[in-house]
């Protein structure tokens, strides 16, 4: 089995620090969480093993998103870049191999955007190992799936009767539903390569 993907999650505000922190452990990932730029270094020097990816807001005291994106890179410089900012002027100074998401976002635009940037690249090992790489695909579409279908039957149950729910408690619903079912496609697509894959010749394997 694969190690989880390890983040290092830098914010000022520490609503958003706990509430995302606490979001992307439950997702699986192994998460530092840093308070400013200073912290950050600080946990990336003392953390032993590889972090994937950083994200970052962009606006904190003392030491900006970027300029702690450019300190960490000559430290760890496989480490992916992430960064986060209600500002939307503040794309002009990042990097080209960085991305960026604006805020606001809800938590699981968040851990899509961290899955689709890590599983770009994957490590030097899945890649001299198709087999392995589809199956850990697989994998984690499945756990996409399990992930959203839980969130759908608890608003389905805290909904209570869907035809007398709120209207704002029927438009989740209804997009719950829709992402449920999107994923689920996701997990069917992943199942069919990997299946494809085995029926295939493996010189190799």
């Amino acid at each position: 089995m694969l190690p989880p993907l390890t983040v290092l999650f830098v914010d000022d505000d520490p609503y958003i620090r706990k509430i995302l922190c606490a979001y992307l452990q439950q997702c699986g990932f192994e998460v530092l969480c840093a308070a400013d730029g200073r912290d950050a270094i600080d946990a990336a020097r003392q953390f032993e093993g590889d972090i994937d990816i950083l994200v970052s807001d962009v606006n904190m005291p003392s030491m900006d998103g970027t300029q702690l994106a450019v300190e960490l890179t000559r430290i760890r410089p496989r480490i992916k870049v992430l960064l986060i900012s209600a500002y939307a002027d503040t794309t002009a100074a990042i990097h080209p191999d960085w991305q960026f998401l604006p805020k606001p976002f809800p938590p699981a635009a968040l851990y899509e955007r961290i899955r689709a940037i890590c599983d770009a690249d994957p490590p030097p090992e899945l890649a001299r190992a198709p087999v392995d790489l589809l199956r850990h695909r697989m994998r984690e579409a499945r756990a996409e799936y399990v992930r959203y279908s839980q969130e759908y039957d608890l608003l389905l149950a805290v909904s209570g009767d869907v035809a007398l729910a709120a209207p704002d408690r029927k438009i989740a619903l209804r997009q719950a539903a829709k992402i449920r079912k999107s994923t689920l496609h996701g997990y069917a697509d992943a199942v069919r390569q990997f299946s494809e894959f085995l029926r295939g010749p493996q010189p190799g394997l």
